[in-house]
């Protein structure tokens, strides 16, 4: 890959590099790539001007509704730390995590244009480490989502008319394949009260976490598709719906996205 004057990434659905080929220069797809963690995720390259991006679709690059790799799949061989490993080989600085989550807190679905970008993290499940392959072992987690990434999320909601929560969130990583039970739910709502915007969800902490260890700034974009089990009788959990919802919210995701591509 070209080495640009600054190089960010995007992890995200897969449907991303397709919304952004109005934006971006020499669109490429790599496809079986491996490095020392394992096999990569098809991938997409290109830039604007100086600015190289890079698309990564998390569950591969799929165009149906269902995910060619799962949630908990990425924890495995290869999946999170081959893909975080390859971005920091391809002289990634910065990554941007978009992600479909439930909410604990009543906040608005991410179809009418509302986001979370969330400031906080609680683990409830196994995350990947590189151990001591690492670039630091032993992180210090009092700003796990980068402040300046974040700021130019909330600059590129702003432009888009989009909403964001109050510049904080609090998110609660589980690790699928099964979404939460009602007694999950009761609990970490319990235990996490005093917290900003909870939402729920399988993926973007072992990337952020990943992230650390190899020393990139990483920040997340949270779509809220439904409340979490057993908030909200008329609610239904189910991957259809997370769909319905995001395809909803993806005309905004695509122009924030872009925002945040045209202010560097």
């Amino acid at each position: 890959m070209e080495r640009f004057e600054k190089t960010i990434a995007f992890i995200a659905g897969s449907g991303l590099a397709q919304g952004l080929e109005e934006v971006l220069e020499n669109v490429k797809k790599v496809v079986g790539a491996t490095n020392e963690d394992g096999e990569v995720l098809t991938y997409y390259v290109g830039n604007y001007k100086d600015l190289g991006v890079i698309i990564l679709p998390r569950h591969g690059d799929s165009i149906n509704d269902s995910p060619t790799i799962t949630p908990n799949q990425l924890l495995n061989e290869g999946g999170y730390k081959a893909n975080i490993r390859q971005l920091y080989n391809l002289g990634v600085e910065d990554i941007y995590a978009l992600s479909a989550v439930g909410a604990i807190d009543n906040i608005s679905k991410a179809g009418t244009g509302t986001f979370i970008v969330p400031d906080d993290y609680i683990p409830y499940g196994s995350v990947p480490s590189y151990g001591s392959k690492s670039n630091q072992v032993h992180n210090r987690m009092n700003e796990p989502f980068n402040h300046t990434l974040r700021g130019k999320i909330f600059d590129a909601i702003d432009e888009e008319g989009g909403n964001y929560l109050d510049c904080k969130g609090t998110y609660l990583f589980v690790e699928g394949d099964a979404f939460e039970s009602k007694a999950q739910i009761r609990t970490m709502k319990k235990a996490t009260k005093g917290e900003s915007n909870r939402v729920v969800g399988m993926t973007t902490i072992p990337e952020l976490l990943l992230s650390h260890q190899l020393g990139m700034n990483f920040a997340a974009i949270c779509s809220n598709v439904n409340r979490a089990e057993g908030l909200d009788k008329s609610t239904i959990v189910a991957h259809e719906t997370t769909m319905d919802e995001m395809e909803k919210a993806k005309p905004y995701l695509i122009n924030i996205v872009t925002n945040i591509i045209k202010s560097y």
